[in-house]
């Protein structure tokens, strides 16, 4: 009998131990060499934040608080070279524009995998597997870049990405096409010291798996051209008037909050909860709504 670990019972009842599999072996950190190039003094995040909608598959880094020691950096990125992406219980990859001429697609070695359901609460096997199948090798940068974040992924979790680790019952029905995760894998960031106002791109040609320094000039030269195109496509007065508006509009409409409920909705769904609560069903109720402002405004604004 083992003093540890989760005991299972064959088809004829007997309790009997688990089969012991090996961990798995450590995989060998790569050696990076990052090209860094600095930024030119106008490109400030202010001005980034103001054509973010222009680049594809933008994430942007921005604490914008006083404290300099905990938010000390600003960064961005965009068109990732491949996104993992789970929706509606299957997990795929797509490899992005960067990857090649054919864009956006699918990888089909094998298709959509669909990830199973966890076996028990706080089941992390299934879906992490799933996962660490898609996960970057681990690098070493020699030199180190100047920024924190170089090539990696980032992106989103939903709130019900949380139904592949735990069982519960759900009975919401889905209302944001959303995925319930969505990681870019990005190979070349642009990273501004908030305190220096020093800024400047890295790419390392990493693709996840291996990197190849000639990979790494062509993405960075591409991402440096794709957010020249996206300055000039916006004129100095725009960018100026879009990340510090004199008005709190835009345009001629004043912008209006709406919510997905209405005052007399919400106040019967509050009855019914005290309800529940007096008979004891529960204890608690979260309500939530969601708001949202229209015309929406400009994203350097929020």
């Amino acid at each position: 009998m083992a003093t540890s670990g989760t005991l299972i019972a064959d088809r004829a009842g007997e309790v009997v131990e688990p089969p012991v599999r090996a961990p798995a072996a450590p995989r060998r950190a790569i050696e990076i060499r990052p090209l860094v190039r600095e930024l030119p003094a106008a490109w400030t995040p202010d001005r980034v934040a103001a054509v973010l909608e222009r680049l594809p598959h933008a994430v942007f880094f921005e604490s914008a608080g006083p404290d300099l020691e905990s938010g000390a950096w600003t960064l961005l990125a965009f068109d990732p070279l491949w996104q993992v992406e789970v929706r509606e219980g299957r997990l795929r990859r797509v490899l992005g524009v960067g990857a090649g001429s054919a864009g956006p697609r699918e990888v089909r070695e094998g298709g959509a995998r669909s990830l199973p359901p966890p076996r028990d609460r706080g089941d992390l096997g299934p879906a992490l597997q799933a996962l660490a199948a898609n996960w970057p090798a681990p690098v070493v940068y020699d030199p180190a870049p100047p920024i924190p974040f170089v090539s990696g992924l980032a992106g989103s979790l939903a709130y019900d990405f949380k139904d592949f680790f735990e069982r519960y019952p759900s009975r919401a029905r889905r209302e944001w096409p959303h995925p319930d995760l969505l990681l870019g894998f990005y190979d070349v960031v642009f990273g501004w010291r908030r305190e220096t106002g020093e800024a400047w791109v890295v790419a390392t040609g990493f693709d996840g798996v291996s990197a190849d320094e000639s990979r790494a000039g062509a993405r960075l030269d591409a991402a440096w051209s794709r957010l020249t195109a996206a300055f000039e496509a916006v004129p100095d007065w725009a960018a100026e008037s879009l990340v510090r508006p004199d008005e709190p509009t835009w345009g001629a409409l004043t912008p209006i909050a709406a919510s997905d409920f209405t005052r007399e909705g919400y106040l019967r769904v509050v009855e019914r909860a005290l309800e529940h609560i007096a008979a004891g069903d529960i204890y608690q109720v979260n309500l939530s709504q969601r708001f949202w402002v229209e015309p929406a405004p400009a994203p350097a604004t929020i």
